[in-house]
């Protein structure tokens, strides 16, 4: 049977119309950039590319451009995990400790291989070290993990969400531990081989590789600009995410996930199940989930800047909705939400997308009384993004319009007025505007939420000479 969003749209040609003005819209308005195919069964009813993979000479994407996919390989990390399970050589319930003997933080090591896969571990992230990281190019899990080896939990394993790359290199290191292969070769031997995907693997960002997409974002500094996400530091992927892939590729794997016959039917429903509510659905063991109407959608989207991807996959009908984008994420969210719409229906997500979409728009056209009228009058059940309205006001400074931007900007304060990040975001858009009286006081404002941030003190020494700098 049919899911009632299919019903709607009655057949492929209507399903890919439908699709095709989106993307479209998404390229004008949004700027996507990137490449989508949605197929069903062993059809393609849509595949397209749009934008750049290489703005400097005008190079298109097309359907075989690799694309960083940033978090999306943590499939692939916890599908070869999930198999050393179904081999006897792992156990979920079995601590670290006992799983790498000698492993050398005991107190984390008291997490169990299911807390890892969960992101409930209590591990830490990048976001701790990687900021003031000054070395050399980290380029293997091993690399990774003398960097945060040494670090205390955030939490105490069990206790909750907390997602972490850092516990996804540990089970890429636990994978070579006990297969004896490097990382990529198992995950090329045993996955991606296996199932045609010829175009998947590291890429070296700072390498030039053929067919590869470059990502860019906009410039905060160059109105109209778009910046390269090229982060020497870090340019290769590990086991926490960064390989590339084509949306092809991404669809084949996503194939296998439909049919379920990657693992036995209970470890299938093991790692695919959502357990843990996350920002993006339900996180299960290194799969995401979302039910709507009660129909399942598995998969894994990833991003940061420059990059932004999913992998979806309805296996009760058996649709595969694969995305990948080298630019910001605003067209691939709105994307994300159209199509799940499209064969689903909408769920809270893409509730909360579309009203802040609307109200920024609201804002932008018909003033901030229409706006605050508009967000009066919602519900309770409905709240806008701050992450969303911040980067519709981003987005106009970016094309000019920095009055309208600096504008909704100052809304997001006023709409989130117990939160830092919009206070943070104001501050730092004022102080590239040139407005140093107004980026001192934002930044004070943050300040008053934010006592200790090193960065706003730095900003307020240099325009300031503030004293708590």
């Amino acid at each position: 049977m049919e899911e009632s969003g299919v019903a709607m749209a009655k057949t492929p040609t209507s399903l890919a119309g439908r699709l095709k003005a989106e993307l479209e819209r998404a390229v004008r308005e949004d700027d996507f950039s990137g490449s989508v195919l949605l197929s069903r069964g062993e059809k393609v009813v849509f595949a397209g590319s749009y934008g750049l993979a290489e703005r400097g000479f005008g190079i298109p994407n097309q359907l075989d451009t690799r694309f960083n996919t940033a978090s999306i390989p943590k499939l692939f990390t916890s599908l070869a995990v999930m198999r050393l399970v179904e081999a006897g050589k792992l156990r979920l319930d079995q601590s670290l400790n006992s799983a790498w003997p000698g492993y050398p933080n005991t107190d984390a090591g008291q997490a169990t291989i299911s807390q890892l896969l969960s992101h409930t571990a209590g591990f830490g992230n990048h976001h701790t070290w990687l900021p003031t990281y000054a070395g050399p190019p980290l380029l293997t899990n091993r690399d990774y993990f003398a960097r945060f080896v040494d670090e205390p939990l955030v939490q105490a394993p069990g206790q909750g969400f907390s997602y972490s790359n850092n516990g996804y290199v540990v089970l890429g290191l636990l994978v070579e531990r006990i297969t004896g292969e490097r990382y990529f070769d198992h995950l090329a031997r045993t996955i991606w081989k296996p199932l045609g995907m010829v175009d998947t693997g590291p890429l070296r960002m700072d390498i030039a590789a053929p067919r590869m997409a470059h990502g860019y974002f906009r410039s905060p500094d160059l109105p109209g600009a778009w910046q390269s996400n090229l982060d020497p530091r870090t340019p290769v992927g590990a086991a926490h995410g960064g390989i590339f892939s084509t949306v092809a590729d991404l669809d084949r794997f996503g194939a296998a996930l439909a049919r379920g016959d990657l693992l036995s039917p209970a470890l299938m429903r093991e790692w695919t199940t959502g357990r843990q509510a996350y920002h993006r659905g339900m996180y299960g063991l290194g799969c995401s989930e979302v039910v709507i109407d009660g129909k399942r959608i598995i998969g894994h989207s990833g991003g940061h800047d420059g990059v932004a991807g999913e992998l979806m996959v309805w296996p009760q009908s058996g649709y595969r909705f694969s995305i990948l984008s080298n630019t910001e994420p605003d067209g691939y969210f709105a994307l994300v939400s159209f199509i799940k719409q499209l064969l689903t229906g909408a769920d809270q997500i893409s509730r909360v997308h579309d009203y802040s979409r609307a109200l920024a728009q609201v804002f932008l056209t018909k003033g901030a009384e229409a706006a605050r009228a508009m967000h009066a009058g919602q519900g309770p059940a409905i709240r806008p993004s701050e992450g969303l309205l911040d980067a519709q006001a981003l987005r106009e400074i970016h094309r000019g319009r920095s009055a309208a931007g600096l504008a909704l900007l100052r809304f997001n304060v006023e709409v989130f007025a117990k939160s830092s990040w919009p206070r943070w975001s104001l501050a730092e858009a004022l102080r590239r505007q040139g407005d140093s009286t107004g980026a001192v006081a934002a930044y004070r404002d943050y300040l008053a939420l934010e006592p200790d941030d090193a960065d706003a003190k730095r900003w307020l020494s240099i325009l300031a000479g503030d004293p708590r700098a």
